[in-house]
């Protein structure tokens, strides 16, 4: 089963994001397109909302944070490039979208 998180993040630097773009790309995949905030899909069954805020925490115990799951899939709206290789929106047609991600 797919899972969908919303994470925010604010007080990592770039090193600290580094980090935490490495620990979700080992568990899943994810969209970072706008600062300090991320959409992460994962099949793994072990991950957590709870999981995720404690691995932030590692990196950087004063930053704050909030982790949203989503059960199934949202609605979406947003604005930004979407021509070629700069489509800031293809990552959610392709791995956030519950049809592509289950189809």
């Amino acid at each position: 089963m797919t899972r969908r998180f919303v994470i925010a993040v604010d007080g990592l630097d770039e090193s600290e994001n580094d980090r935490l773009r490495g620990y979700l790309e080992s568990r899943g995949q994810w969209w970072n397109w706008i600062s300090n905030f991320w959409l992460f899909v994962t099949d793994d069954p072990t991950v957590a909302a709870e999981d995720l805020r404690d691995y932030v925490g590692s990196i950087n115990n004063l930053a704050r944070s909030i982790i949203l799951e989503f059960d199934e899939d949202v609605t979406w709206a947003g604005k930004g490039p979407h021509r070629n290789e700069k489509d800031m929106f293809r990552w959610l047609h392709t791995a956030w979208s519950k049809e592509s991600v289950s189809g």
